[in-house]
This record gives structure tokens, C-alpha cells and sequence, in this order.
């Protein structure tokens, strides 16, 4: 449904899973999108907490002031721009971030007359006539890459303008294949057992092997149980796996081919 809204086939995209429950089930649910690539990230129950603690700082406002854009104040808006640009720059500061170190993102919020959505435009130079005009080109070109057709004749209008200050990405090394002693396990495969396969209708012996234990370059095919501490990666028997070096999972469904027929479409 997401990638529909969006003007987006979910078959180009690779699926990450991510979570506790994620991993589990991210093979069924790329089974069902027609998607041939899954990636599994190490830690995936924990993804959400990490990249919380290792993203770049950031702070988002977003000012309503619906105007039709052709007829918008730009005087006054580069001038309340600037006020949620101070404010942004002294709250993201209080991180411990220079003010030198931020950038800033700006952003109109815009949509045509009468409707009730509205798409992320953004503003890259000064704003002026010339820049609200290039603002309507970077619309409609978005309007028409999510919903392929497009009609310019209806009047467009800014909703609200987005502010987006952000400090830099720290940068992180981390080691997280060693176990509470600082060592890493060396037997990969712990044994096998029954699991339920659906494509067989049946149990099926499945090997169940220690995440942490791969290495890189390891190569595996599914049926397959992969267990770490936070989760367990679920891949069923047409999966071909692979390790990269800071053993996340690379698994390709073996035989699926893109079915992606691209047609011309209609423009108003």
C-alpha cells in the first residue's frame, strides 16, 4: 500500500528486516511482494535503539501558511524561515553539536487547490519569484514520478514550510560479533531440528546455525534458522545466503525473475 501510494513498485527494492519479530518473517512477506533481495542486519532487534544513539542530531519544525504559491509573501517568509533557523541551530546546539557543524534543510509542503495531501518540495537557493517558480517545477515533477499523470492547469498552493536543522553523522566503529568473554563462537552450525515449511506443506530438517560464528564470505542455503541474541533469521528453501564482513545477511530467492512491465501512461 505504501509503495503504491508513492508511485512505487515494491519488486526493485531490496526488503530489510529489522526488529525483533522482523527477521522472522521478512522471507514470507518478500514471498508475497514479489521482492528477491532481503537484507539482514546484524542486531536487527536492537536497530532502532542503536541508530537512535548514532544518528546525526536533528531537529524538524513546520510552520503552517497556507498561500496560493504564485502570490506567496517571500519577504515574510524568508523572514519567519530565518527566525526557525535560529531556533532550530540553539536546540540542536544544546547536543554538544557546534553551530558551525549544522546544516540546514528547507522544505514547502505543496499541493494543488482542493486537495487534501500534500508533497515535500525543496527549496535550494534563496527565496525569491524565480526560486517559488522552480519550486512549482520540483512539484509537479514529483507529483507526476508518484501518481503518473499531471495536470498544470490547477491552481498549486503551499500548505506549510518544513525546517530541518542537522548536525553532522558521528562517526562509529563498533564490534559487535564478540560475546560477553570478548570472544567470538567458531562452530557456525549449533544442529538441526524441525521446522515448518510452508512450500513443503510439512516439517522439513532445517540447520540452525550461531549468527555470530559466521564469517565473511560464508555461503549457505536455505532452509535455514539463524539465532542471535535478539532475534532469529527465518529463510526458507529456495534462499541462497551470504555473509558480508560485519556479518549481516545478504539472502537472494533463488529462481525469482523480475515480472516488471513498464507501459506508457496517459498524461493529461
Amino acid at each position: 500500500m505504501h509503495c503504491l501510494e508513492r508511485g512505487k513498485d515494491p519488486r526493485e527494492y531490496t526488503l530489510i528486516a529489522y526488529g525483533g519479530a522482523g527477521p522472522v518473517h521478512a522471507y514470507r512477506v518478500a514471498q508475497v511482494l514479489g521482492i528477491s533481495t532481503i537484507f539482514y542486519p546484524l542486531r536487527a532487534g536492537v536497530m532502532s535503539a542503536f541508530g537512535f544513539l548514532v544518528t546525526a542530531p536533528s531537529f524538524e519544525m513546520i510552520r503552517a501558511d497556507l498561500a496560493p504559491l504564485e502570490s506567496a509573501d517571500t519577504i515574510r517568509i524568508a523572514e519567519f524561515l530565518r527566525e526557525m533557523e535560529a531556533e532550530g541551530k540553539a536546540l540542536v546546539s544544546t547536543c554538544g553539536v557546534a553551530t558551525s557543524k549544522l546544516g540546514t534543510v528547507i522544505e514547502a509542503n505543496v499541493r494543488f487547490s482542493g486537495q487534501s495531501f500534500e508533497l515535500s518540495v525543496p527549496v535550494k537557493g534563496a527565496l525569491s519569484k524565480n526560486e517559488l517558480a522552480r519550486i512549482k517545477q520540483r512539484f509537479f515533477d514529483l507529483y507526476e514520478a508518484r501518481y503518473h499523470r499531471l495536470n498544470r492547469d490547477v491552481p498549486v498552493e503551499i500548505v506549510s514550510w518544513r525546517v530541518i536543522v542537522k548536525g553532522p553523522t558521528p562517526s562509529v566503529t563498533i564490534d559487535t560479533l564478540r560475546d560477553a568473554a570478548g570472544e567470538r563462537p567458531v562452530k557456525a552450525l549449533k544442529g538441526q531440528r524441525k521446522v515448518y515449511m510452508p512450500e513443503a506443506g510439512a516439517f522439513m530438517n532445517c540447520p540452525i546455525y550461531d549468527r555470530y560464528a559466521l564469517r565473511e564470505g560464508a555461503r549457505l542455503r536455505g532452509p535455514a534458522v539463524i539465532e542471535e541474541r535478539e532475534s532469529t533469521v527465518v529463510v526458507g528453501p529456495d534462499a541462497a545466503i551470504t555473509v558480508d564482513k560485519s556479518c549481516n545477511l545478504w539472502v537472494k530467492r533463488r529462481g525469482v525473475k523480475s515480472k516488471i512491465v513498464r507501459k506508457k501512461v496517459a498524461r493529461d
